[in-house]
């Protein structure tokens, strides 16, 4: 049955996406029970699902801190969130470096870009740097981006702070599916080294 969500929004030790609380009629603060799910016949929207998880305004939050001569590396899979495409807009306009590595999403058939494709074709317009790889339905061998971080460096190369986890740039995975990171801390050692292993992996993915 229902279950009822903790403060998600104040979590310092865990990037949360909530899971569709709110989604419900009479359930606001808890979550669909599974035979029900999140295409049921109960489901509202008006009054529209409140946000309870605290995973977009981390991860914008992450890219917002980033300054001039910051490096800000970003794998993901999806880039349909309009808040991210803001925050990452604003981080090039800092004078940060943004760069993204992603697997190409093919077109629909009426030849239109996917909104991922279409949102990354604007950032690079705006300086960010951008390393696609092949889909595998054309290029079977390619390595396939399933990954999601973030990592903040300073120009030094010193790690800053970051994220890694489930949650895709969009709006479904950041506000509404059950998903789940960890911030990383560049005050613990273990963070900074998980971050370390993230940034040099990224490193020759973005370069390959």
């Amino acid at each position: 049955g229902p279950t009822v969500t903790n403060d998600l929004k104040t979590s310092a030790d865990l990037v949360w996406s909530n899971g569709t609380p709110g989604l419900y009629a009479n359930e606001v603060g808890q979550y669909p029970p599974v035979s029900e799910g999140y295409f049921g016949d109960q489901k509202v929207t008006d009054p529209a699902p409140v946000d309870q998880g605290n995973s977009y305004d981390y991860q914008a939050a992450l890219i917002n801190k980033s300054g001039p001569g910051d490096v800000v590396r970003i794998y993901n899979e999806e880039f349909t969130s309009t808040g991210m495409v803001q925050a990452v807009t604003a981080a090039l306009q800092r004078g940060a470096e943004v760069r993204i590595v992603m697997t190409y999403a093919q077109p629909s058939s009426s030849g239109k870009p996917s909104t991922s494709m279409a949102n990354l074709t604007t950032l690079a317009g705006q300086g960010a740097k951008v390393t696609l790889y092949a889909p595998q339905s054309v290029v079977p061998e390619a390595l396939y981006i399933h990954a999601k971080s973030i990592t903040v460096n300073g120009a030094d190369g010193t790690f800053k702070q970051g994220f890694v986890g489930s949650e895709n740039f969009s709006d479904p995975s950041l506000l509404f599916n059950r998903e789940l990171g960890l911030p990383l801390d560049a005050a613990d050692p273990g963070d900074a080294s998980v971050a370390q292993t993230i940034v040099t992996t990224f490193d020759g993915d973005f370069s390959s």
